[in-house]
């Protein structure tokens, strides 16, 4: 997972340096909270929320309606009982499309708010709070982001994804399945966040504000 890591950075960087001059590139981050919606806990009936959401990446726009970004996510589920819960690092790649653009939300503002549908696939590495395992998995996501401009270099950002991690083998509480009928199972959750874009080569010319 380090070199997936290591890889996502120095492509980014690649990127940004062959681009630099381009109207159609964002780096974006955010905070927000990541709920599980299945097998949250095998100890207790505790939610196990993840309330330290960070995430951060790039988007480039290849035309006024579609994109893709590169992400880096952490996520930290824990409840009441300090030594059960789950970390998880999540790198993914997802294509975005201009919903705002195509439903006349930026013409109805003035072109102030838009409005994004995004979708894509990534990889999760979880490890275990109480025992140190780590455990792999793939990860659809899926997801809506408003987005509401503030100046001409940045925008805030809001998001609302749901994520299906594909053959998890253990809880958000860190334990792993215990039925040893059952290796792994499709594990899924929702992810609220809010944040900051800014623009590279400024709101005027981007995609993200033209009708």
């Amino acid at each position: 997972m380090k070199n997936t890591i290591l890889l996502f950075v120095f492509t980014i960087i690649g990127f940004t340096s062959q681009a630099q001059i381009s109207d159609n590139i964002t780096f974006e981050a955010s905070y927000g909270m990541s709920v599980p919606l299945n097998f949250v806990s095998n100890v207790s009936n505790e939610n196990f929320n993840s309330t330290s959401h960070f995430d951060g990446g790039i988007r480039y726009m290849f035309t006024r309606d579609l994109g893709v970004k590169g992400e880096l996510a952490y996520d930290k589920y824990s409840g009441k009982a300090a030594n059960y819960g789950m970390k998880t690092i999540l790198v993914d790649a997802q294509l975005y499309y201009n919903l705002g653009r195509l439903s006349g939300l930026l013409y109805a503002t003035n072109e102030t708010v838009g409005l994004y549908a995004h979708a894509g696939f990534g990889v999760a590495s979880n490890k275990s709070i109480n025992n140190g395992m780590t455990d792999h998995a793939g990860t659809y996501i899926m997801g809506l982001s408003p987005l509401f401009k503030l100046s001409d270099a940045f925008a805030l950002s809001t998001d609302i994804s749901y994520k299906l991690n594909i053959k998890q083998h253990i809880h958000f509480d860190g334990t792993f399945f215990a039925d040893p009928t059952v290796t792994n199972h499709d594990v899924s959750q929702f992810t609220v966040s809010i944040g900051a874009i800014y623009y590279l080569g400024g709101t005027k010319s981007h995609s993200d504000w033209s009708r």
